[in-house]
């Protein structure tokens, strides 16, 4: 059945509609206008040279003015695509229709404005239009040509965007950002790899990827073709991007000195490589600072001793500065280099404290010293009587004692900083020792985490090959095999009433597959919704065995609606006749998927669904499809 056409609707409203159509008529007119001004109707649709004329095969396309304006769109004047119906009856590409609803507050059609025939049925709502399954079919079987320049492609219309797809002649855009170039399909590689301005290419030089355009401006900056001379080691020709690392690890004349270089410390080294040296040398610097401290306490001694024997001589004096000197150098170095260590911090404090004691005793010592000077020679004599007299030689044995209770001393601070030596290399290797067990945690985490991924993989590619499984034990389960082929569709009205209200749901119900015999054709059936009417269809899908069967199709098949028993309706039937269509795309070998639906648009009116559906909850509609085999 065939969709009212503008020459059957009403006529315009005079005095009726209602509020909503004389709000429609209040808006700015204008407005609506702008929605099919030139600017606004983008081509949707195809080009009108499409149509091929059967007396010029080598071009001049066109076709006959009547048919061109036949499937004109009432938008953007193109061949219809997607061709959509509206309840007014005019017929739009269905982008088109979609443009104008959603750009117009209050869209009307736009043909009914042009005829001055406006109503109620002109507004443009979602759910004001289905789609033209008659019309489609019939612009599908259109002899078409390809209207690129250089092209030579005739076919049907139903072909041409897949020819588009993989024509050489069609303009396309330049796959590049920033290139606006249109030409032809088949010189688009050529122009990517070897004319696009803005094609990446790589310096030569630094090998940086940077638009073709911009490589000659690039080559007069680039750093790696200027050259620099180091005048430490006089090495020349040095590319000015790894100057930096030239300077700071390959050149063998710029080294720094370890800062316990006054102390004897060798080592010379960048600022990297110096800040690891003093990091992992603790017990190096250590021994060094010990080393340092037992010479200049030694050399304090032995001052002491012979200020006591010969008076002129300030050795006392300049042992204790070299000793307060050593020992704020060992403080400050110390604390700099052990600060990551906190068992080496404690052990350098406490010997900081032993070095802060005997700077003490020296200092007493100093003050007996400068007491000893001062006396005069005779106040000398009566001390060397005095001494004489009681004892002589008592104040040398105190000497000789406090010496060797100093000796005893430093031979102490020497075991602690061995201790403090093994202590500090305990924690280096305790500290190795969890290094290995994290990473080697680290790796037992990561492989059981990529195993933990291959389950759960394996596990979805289980339950997917189960789904697959169960769907095909169920498409087995409803499949025919003798050509007869009976349809239960549960709630079919409510499934058809939400498609015609334009749900998201889709606007037609299809059957599962069946076959003609066991060899034989494979179809389905599609029942959906147009307008006021229920359309019934049978389709051809592609089946295993389609290499030995004829084509085209040439199988009477029937449509009928199966009534309930406690029904008492008129039977629907329909009676389907292939070889009465032989060219008719329907009945053609199907080649990639479903073939177009063939059978009748107003199968049923919808408002008689009701007389053919059963009477309990699920109001079931069985339709049968049987096909004579001859």
């Amino acid at each position: 059945m065939e969709p009212a056409t503008s020459s059957g609707i009403a006529s315009p409203v005079r005095g009726r509609g209602g509020p909503l159509l004389s709000k429609i008529r209040s808006n700015d007119v204008h407005g609506m206008a702008e929605g099919r001004s030139p600017g606004e109707r983008a081509m949707c649709g195809y080009p009108r040279a499409l149509l091929a004329r059967p007396d010029s095969p080598g071009g001049g396309g066109g076709g006959a003015p009547g048919v061109a304006a036949r499937f004109a769109c009432g938008s953007c004047q193109g061949l219809l695509r997607d061709a959509v119906q509206t309840h007014c009856g005019h017929r739009f590409c269905k982008p088109c229709i979609a443009r104008l609803i959603t750009q117009n507050v209050n869209p009307l059609c736009p043909l009914c404005q042009d005829e001055n025939a406006v109503t109620t049925e002109s507004v443009l709502l979602l759910n004001s239009f289905f789609p033209d399954a008659a019309l489609r079919r019939e612009m599908g079987v259109l002899p078409v040509r390809c209207v690129s320049e250089g092209c030579e492609w005739r076919g049907r219309l139903l072909e041409y965007d897949a020819h588009v797809e993989r024509c050489d002649w069609v303009l396309v855009p330049c796959l590049l950002a920033g290139c606006a170039l249109l030409l032809p399909r088949a010189e688009l590689h050529r122009h990517v790899a070897q004319e696009c301005s803005v094609r990446p290419v790589p310096c030569a030089a630094c090998a940086q990827l940077l638009p073709y355009r911009q490589l000659q401006k690039h080559q007069l900056h680039c750093r790696s073709r200027r050259t620099r001379e180091c005048k430490l080691c006089g090495q020349k020709s040095i590319p000015e991007d790894k100057w930096q690392h030239h300077e700071e690890r390959r050149c063998m004349k710029n080294r720094d000195t370890c800062p316990y270089s006054p102390l004897g410390c060798l080592y010379r080294g960048h600022g990297e490589s110096l800040h690891n040296h003093d990091k992992n040398s603790v017990e190096v610097h250590l021994a060094i600072v010990y080393d340092a401290f037992k010479k200049t306490f030694e050399q304090l001694i032995k001052g002491h001793a012979d200020n006591i024997k010969h008076p002129h001589k300030p050795t006392l004096d300049e042992a204790q500065c070299c000793l307060s000197k050593t020992r704020n150098n060992a403080q400050q170095q110390m604390q700099e280099s052990l600060a990551c260590s906190h068992t080496g911090r404690l052990a350098a404090d406490e010997l900081l404290k032993e070095l802060q004691s005997l700077e003490a005793r020296a200092e007493a010592l100093k003050n007996e010293s400068n007491a000893s000077l001062c006396l005069s020679p005779s106040s000398l004599l009566s001390v060397r009587n005095v001494r004489t007299m009681r004892g002589g030689e008592g104040f040398e044995k105190g000497a000789s004692a406090r010496l060797v209770a100093a000796e005893a001393q430093l031979a102490t601070m020497d075991r602690r900083v061995e201790e403090v030596a093994k202590r500090v290399e305990r924690d280096v290797r305790v500290s190795e020792a969890s290094t290995r067990q994290g990473n080697i945690d680290r790796d037992e985490t990561a492989r059981l985490q990529n195993k933990m991924a291959r389950v759960e993989h394996s596990d979805q590619e289980t339950e997917r090959s189960i789904l697959g499984l169960t769907r095909r034990l169920a498409e087995l389960e409803n499949t025919a095999y003798n050509g007869m082929f009976l349809w239960k569709i549960k709630h079919v009205i409510n499934r058809l009433r939400e498609a015609g209200n334009g749900a998201e749901r889709p606007p037609q119900i299809d059957s599962p597959a069946f076959f003609t015999t066991r060899y034989g054709y494979r179809l389905r059936l599609r029942l959906c919704r147009s307008g006021e009417h229920v359309s019934a269809y049978a389709m051809l899908g592609p089946g295993p065995y389609d290499a030995t069967l004829a084509w085209p199709y040439q199988l009477k098949t029937t449509i009928s609606i199966q009534i309930p028993a406690q029904r008492r309706s008129k039977k629907v039937s329909l009676n389907i006749n292939p070889s009465t269509q032989p060219s008719n795309p329907s009945f053609v070998h199907p080649s990639g998927g479903w073939n177009p639906p063939f059978g009748e648009v107003g199968f049923l009116q919808f408002s008689r669904m009701r007389d053919y559906v059963t009477s309990d909850g699920e109001e079931c509609l069985f339709l049968k499809a049987e096909v004579e085999d001859t």
